[in-house]
């Protein structure tokens, strides 16, 4: 089994995966009373099961052994990094999620742990069970209409960290040139015309493309004199 950290800039607007979301929601957390606080910003525990759904679903359409891996330190969930358009994740909806989906059973896990001979660090990994096999085998989603949130425009620093600016008639124009070339790029239907021999042969080489990461940002480096190259996300 191997994995990939899961995405919170992942996000989708389909119809059809909303409607999944809105359901097992319900399931979940329909006895659970949440901080009306909590119900009225963007780090809701909904917006935290669609991510963690989405992250599930693009993985079990691409490969079959594929997991995610979740941190569950708190320290992970600070900082500008894990910002986006429409969530901003938070270490206890996180857990809160991470949780019901396990006793629910729709996840199987692995408790993450430090390796005190070396250092390194394992992130707990969780993959789908049969129970959400199930719901994401009638599914039936087109990939291509899942995307990850990325600013349009990026600006770094030497150190090729990303790093605030302020916004010009020059940003605001490069950024509604990217989103309007995303927004054509997100209606268009992404796949390969492959056997099914030819996806499991890319499966196993672990190359097949996620197709969900269909938009561009534009990169500037220290200032916007210097690169400007556009890269898909």
């Amino acid at each position: 089994m191997y994995s990939k950290p899961i995405n919170f800039g992942k996000w989708t607007t389909n119809e059809i995966f909303e409607l999944t979301v809105n359901e097992l929601y319900n399931e979940l957390f329909s006895n659970c009373h949440l901080a009306q606080r909590e119900r009225k910003v963007k780090t809701s525990t909904k917006a935290h099961l669609k991510v963690f759904l989405l992250n599930l679903y693009t993985c079990y359409a691409e490969n079959p052994d594929l997991c995610i891996g979740v941190s569950l330190s708190k320290n992970t969930y600070t900082g500008s990094r894990i910002k986006f358009n429409h969530i901003i994740a938070r270490y206890t909806p996180t857990k809160r999620v991470f949780d019901a989906l396990i006793a629910a059973g729709y996840v199987h896990f692995k408790t993450g742990f430090c390796n005190l001979k070396t250092g390194a660090a394992h992130t707990s990994k969780i993959c789908w069970s049969s129970k959400l096999e199930d719901i994401f085998t009638n599914l039936n989603m087109d990939l291509y209409t899942a995307y990850t949130q990325r600013p349009a425009v990026i600006l770094r620093n030497t150190d090729k960290k990303e790093i605030p600016f302020a916004e010009t008639s020059s940003t605001e124009a490069m950024k509604k040139q990217v989103e309007e070339i995303n927004e054509m790029e997100g209606s268009l239907s992404l796949d390969f015309p492959l056997t099914d021999e030819q996806k499991n042969n890319l499966i196993s080489r672990k190359c097949y493309p996620d197709f969900s990461r269909n938009r561009l940002t534009r990169i500037f480096n220290v200032d916007f004199d210097s690169g400007g190259r556009f890269y898909g996300h």
